[in-house]
């Protein structure tokens, strides 16, 4: 059955759009706020570019980044690869030279405060999280900071994160490339937010999620730097970094690829410990599950979707 094509306002052509798709679109829209009317959204910094005279040669050399503190004017400085859905993974790796010398440095407003980021690269669902330390947040994730006191910061990530907001945003703006995905500015100012009286439902679960988040990365990183303080020089691959989702058979193999290698006695000793933070792990994955599931019904409900525009949504 060849597929309806619906036209977008600034004609912007639908391909991949059926009318029941489309029909879902314009209820998720109707009586929702934009997020621009409520929250100022910008890009992170741009560090160099040849229209304010920076030379390939000077580019090259990358001055204002750096892995370390090289003077008072390099701060915290956060990536997209430092970014995942309800989590920063930051450690004390990365440094900017924050001032007027960037080729695009932004207002300082967009660094400090509570603020949402979302990665313009994003996964299955939007890479969206809250912050509130101070950080200088580089071009590839977008800052969205709330101006309004009628609307909670944490209520707004809950949405983002959402299944449903991550089929709007692809069916609205027709982002279907499974390797390269890409949410640009205008796409994040415009996503519909709907407004409700009891917000505290929301801000709960979105509490959940971040706390649940930083402890299974605290987990993750812990058992990682009980590996290298006993083998130095050790790099992970991802598949290491993401241990948990191993069985310690490949937990072994990895680490041999890694040039580790185990005497069985030491197997032994860390086969237990292994177990035993899988488990752990395992237990917190069961609850972010949990709850993003959760948050998943209270925004269809929120939107008012019916069971059969659910199925569309967790279909696509």
């Amino acid at each position: 059955e060849q597929n309806n094509f619906c036209i977008e306002p600034q004609f912007l052509i639908n391909i991949h759009s059926d009318e029941a798709t489309q029909e879902l679109i314009n209820k998720i829209e109707s009586g929702s706020i934009l997020l621009e009317e409520y929250f100022s959204v910008a890009r992170g910094v741009g560090l160099y570019h040849k229209r304010v005279g920076h030379t390939k040669e000077f580019i090259e050399k990358d001055p204002f980044f750096s892995n370390q503190i090289s003077d008072n004017s390099f701060v915290p400085y956060l990536r997209g690869k430092n970014l995942s859905r309800y989590n920063i993974d930051w450690n004390n790796d990365g440094f900017v030279s924050y001032g007027k010398w960037l080729a695009e440095p932004r207002e300082p407003k967009y660094f400090e405060g509570d603020r949402l980021l979302l990665r313009q690269i994003p996964g299955d669902k939007l890479y969206c999280t809250f912050l509130d330390e101070k950080f200088v947040i580089d071009q590839s994730v977008f800052i969205a900071r709330n101006e309004s006191l009628r609307i909670d910061t944490k209520y707004v990530l809950s949405i983002l994160a959402s299944s449903l907001m991550a089929f709007y945003f692809r069916n609205k703006f027709s982002e279907f490339d499974e390797l390269f995905p890409k949410l640009k500015l205008s796409h994040f100012k415009k996503l519909p937010i709907k407004d409700s009286i009891d917000q505290q439902p929301f801000i709960a679960k979105a509490d959940t999620m971040l706390s649940k988040n930083k402890e299974l990365h605290t987990l993750k990183q812990s058992l990682l730097k009980v590996l290298a303080a006993k083998h130095e020089g050790l790099t992970p691959s991802k598949k290491l970094a993401d241990w948990p989702s191993l069985n310690f058979k490949d937990f072994i193999k990895e680490l041999e690829k890694a040039k580790v290698k185990l005497s069985l006695p030491d197997q032994a000793e860390w086969l237990s410990y292994f177990e035993a933070e899988k488990a752990k792990a395992a237990a917190l994955q069961a609850i972010i599950s949990q709850t993003d599931k959760e948050i998943d019904a209270m925004v269809y409900a929120l939107y008012g979707l019916t069971e059969e525009e659910i199925q569309i949504v967790e279909s696509n």
